[in-house]
């Protein structure tokens, strides 16, 4: 964890944010890592995202007089870096929260991570699954329902879900195969996808 712990310091950007690339940290690292043990011992110190890994305590470390002097030219980077990536920053506790600005889907945060950290039941993680989904907004509504669904079905015990079953799982390129494949889509009499306002609008498909 602590060899971990100092490569995610070394790779992280100038504001303490990570790109999460699970292939590239485990060949930096010579070494297969137990990643959601990982997620659970750094729940305090890190914000998980479905893209991004931040270290809330980065930049109080990095940058302690950044609350004297916010006008200094590495400050005004670091402070417009954290804003482009929808992030809020306390300059009076020199500590990095989240937002989640309604126009803004940059960065969706996984919430209440520090729940997660306690109890990894299988209902939390069916929400996490949900959320990371819906970050996917190029996706409409109705595909990316309809994928949650299939992909969240129980074993027989109760204890795992169809995604967790695979031996491997990326939810941005299954997602891209579905879409492809028109899984979870409605066609018109045409054979022509609907979109989910067209959807909506139709009485025909009320009740759906």
């Amino acid at each position: 964890m602590k060899l971990f712990w100092i490569y995610l310091f070394s790779i992280c950007d100038i504001a303490g944010i990570w790109e999460f690339n699970q292939k590239r940290a485990e060949f930096d690292l010579c070494k297969k890592l137990p990643w959601e043990d990982i997620q659970l011992k750094f729940a305090e110190k890190v914000l998980f995202t479905q893209k991004y890994w931040i270290i809330k305590t980065f930049i109080k470390q990095q940058y302690p007089k950044i609350a004297e002097r916010p006008s200094a030219p590495l400050h005004v980077s670091v402070l417009n870096h954290i804003k482009k990536m929808c992030l809020n920053f306390d300059l009076n506790s020199l500590s990095v929260d989240y937002q989640c600005p309604i126009d803004s889907l940059q960065v969706k945060v996984i919430e209440k991570v520090e729940v997660i950290a306690k109890v990894n039941s299988i209902e939390l993680r069916e929400e996490c699954f949900k959320v990371e989904v819906n970050t996917f907004i190029e996706y409409g509504q109705l595909l990316r329902d309809a994928f949650i669904r299939y992909w969240t079905e129980k074993n027989k015990s109760g204890t795992k879900m169809k995604f967790e079953l695979q031996d491997t799982f990326e939810i941005k390129k299954r997602l891209v195969t579905w879409n492809g494949n028109n899984f979870g889509t409605i066609k018109n009499n045409q054979g022509r996808k609907l979109n989910d306002f067209e959807i909506g609008a139709s009485s025909k498909y009320d009740g759906i």
